[in-house]
């Protein structure tokens, strides 16, 4: 379940599901202007890692990573650094890692920097931060409920 409260899809056959995932993304981004080269994001939230999970969870990204490079599209992914990060962290050597990584963390620090992260992963303008969530701000007299977010993914992300 998650931080979805129960409302994501499971990964059953990670690598099909991943795939389509991509392609599902690539024509939705084409349709909207979004050109090759962009970075598409896949939300995994926040889960509890263990050898069935964490081996869906890492089967579907990679998957959906190597679909969206075949379709000229970078790959992002956001998730918690308790969940998926730590997860692409403890396999970093035998998984094919997605070239953007949006971190959650909301210790509202904006930074890009995070102990669950090492210096040499996602180190080349890769990365975003989700420092904060669920503020209530105000903007032209309405009032909306955001997160914050530090990024920094160069051009085209």
């Amino acid at each position: 379940a998650g931080s979805c409260a129960d409302d994501c899809a499971a990964i059953t056959d990670p690598a099909p599901q991943g795939r389509a995932a991509a392609e599902d993304a690539a024509a939705q981004a084409g349709a909207l202007g979004l050109g090759t080269g962009s970075v598409l994001y896949n939300d995994l939230e926040q889960y509890t890692p263990g050898a069935a999970v964490t081996a869906r969870v890492l089967g579907y990204l990679e998957a959906w990573t190597a679909r969206l490079h075949e379709l000229g599209y970078r790959s992002g992914a956001y998730g918690s650094v308790s969940s998926l990060v730590a997860d692409l962290v403890d396999h970093a050597t035998g998984t094919t890692l997605p070239d953007v990584i949006h971190f959650a963390h909301w210790n509202d620090e904006a930074t890009l920097t995070d102990p669950a992260l090492p210096a040499a992963l996602w180190s080349g303008h890769q990365r975003v931060h989700q420092y904060a969530g669920d503020r209530a701000e105000t903007y032209g007299g309405i009032r909306v409920t955001i997160d914050r977010d530090l990024l920094d993914v160069g051009a085209g992300a």
